[in-house]
């Protein structure tokens, strides 16, 4: 058994031996879980309110609203700038033929 070849001599001291044993392990066990512990509140501290999350959450939501406004305003310019040069190329070319008929 753990622990028991230093107190061989007797059943006793081998035995309380063991006992020391585990009792050393379950005291490092409770000192690995307070420092988790530890680590998940110095954490926590860093996390924003329930209110805080619900704000920015919400902003999220607006802004990802106005960004999908935005995305249709530019396919909307995008396809009016291409209407305005195909209608600007189309006076070119009638100015062209004025010219050259007249």
């Amino acid at each position: 058994a753990p622990g028991s070849h230093l107190n061989s001599s007797s059943g006793i001291n081998a035995e309380y031996g063991e006992e020391g044993e585990s009792k050393k392990i379950h005291e490092e066990n409770v000192v690995k879980l307070l420092e988790a512990i530890s680590t998940g509140l110095s954490r926590a501290k860093l996390l924003p309110s329930v209110r805080d999350y619900n704000e920015l959450k919400e902003d999220l939501e607006f802004k990802s609203s106005e960004a999908g406004r935005a995305q249709e305003t530019l396919k909307t310019l995008e396809t009016d700038k291409e209407k305005l040069k195909s209608d600007f190329t189309k006076l070119e070319q009638l100015e062209s033929k004025i010219n050259t008929d007249g």
